[in-house]
């Protein structure tokens, strides 16, 4: 018979989301923020090629869809875990 451990850890990702031992949603939100700052890092080499439109569009395409996918999972978390979202992306 074959014997395995499982070891324990402070976060789980489940349907894409990492929910923490205290359900805070905070490494979520700090990993979600980062992401959007990077899509938009690099969309600021291409803002000089394209008409304000197409800017705005790339912009939701990849910082929004990802903000508002998430969206309802953090209703009723605290002030400081959403407060990300609003000061980097």
């Amino acid at each position: 018979m074959v014997t395995s451990s499982i070891s324990a850890s402070d976060s789980v990702r489940l349907l894409g989301v990492l929910i923490s031992v205290d359900l805070s949603f905070d490494r979520h939100v700090t990993k979600v923020a980062w992401q959007c700052f990077y899509h938009v890092r690099q969309l600021r080499s291409l803002l000089e090629s394209l008409d304000a439109d197409c800017a705005a569009t790339l912009i939701r395409a990849f910082v929004s869809s990802r903000v508002d996918y998430y969206c309802s999972l953090l209703i009723g978390s605290l002030r400081t875990v959403t407060e990300k979202l609003h000061r980097e992306s």
